[in-house]
């Protein structure tokens, strides 16, 4: 699974850039990319992403760490094939443990990234991969999580069986069906009736015998 190598390999440009802005900006430099549109400034940020909540430290990283290990135990158990619920997982990945390195080396978060044309919160590169994970998040819950129970259009093993015809001949049997390369269905893994049954319908066609053996003495006499 490439979830993890892309995640490291994003985190580790989150710390580049946090450390080149450190040299350059700290401890109150700004710099003019675009002007009046954008420009790079040096914030520690003691918050949330994009500087909310400030002075709660300890919090954030028991969140964070708390959110991180459950997105582990969801991806382990239900083992999603969606290319969007990936996608969120690597980026939410690389977003908080990047902002998670800051807050337990540094007590704080470096931001850089400010927009000069709308008061919004200075942020850094963790935070967009953050949010960009978020919205792939949203996707996969509103569009692709139903699509986990199909694999190429196939359903998967454990949905054999549930659509199986009512009149395929030895229906009484117990197994699976599964469908063969002639589109019929075939049973697998069939097992005989339970041995109560199989007497009661031995017992039935020896009556049956007996009838009939009956009736044929009863047309000769």
């Amino acid at each position: 699974m490439w979830i993890a190598p892309v995640a490291v390999v994003l985190v580790v440009m989150d710390q580049l850039i946090k450390i080149a802005a450190i040299r350059a900006l700290a401890p109150d430099g700004v710099q003019t990319i675009l002007e009046g549109l954008f420009s790079l400034a040096y914030v520690e940020n003691r918050g949330a992403a994009f500087g909310v909540l400030q002075d709660a430290r300890w919090f954030f990283i028991v969140v964070t760490a708390v959110l991180l290990l459950a997105l582990t135990v969801f991806l382990v158990k239900k083992k999603p094939q969606s290319i969007w619920m990936k996608l969120a997982a690597t980026l939410i990945y690389a977003g908080g443990v990047g902002n998670l390195i800051d807050r337990l080396q540094k007590g704080f978060v470096v931001d850089m990234f400010r927009f000069d044309f709308v008061d919004f919160p200075v942020f850094n590169f963790a935070d967009i991969c953050v949010v960009a994970g978020a919205i792939a998040l949203c996707i996969y819950i509103l569009f692709a999580s139903d699509g986990e129970n199909q694999v190429g259009g196939e359903e998967k093993p454990d949905q054999v069986g549930k659509n199986a015809p009512d009149d395929v001949e030895g229906a009484d049997l117990v197994g699976e069906f599964v469908p063969n390369d002639n589109g019929e269905t075939d049973r697998v893994g069939a097992e005989p009736q339970d041995e109560a049954k199989q007497s009661e319908q031995a017992e039935d066609a020896t009556q049956n015998d007996r009838e009939f053996e009956n009736g044929e003495e009863g047309q000769d006499a």
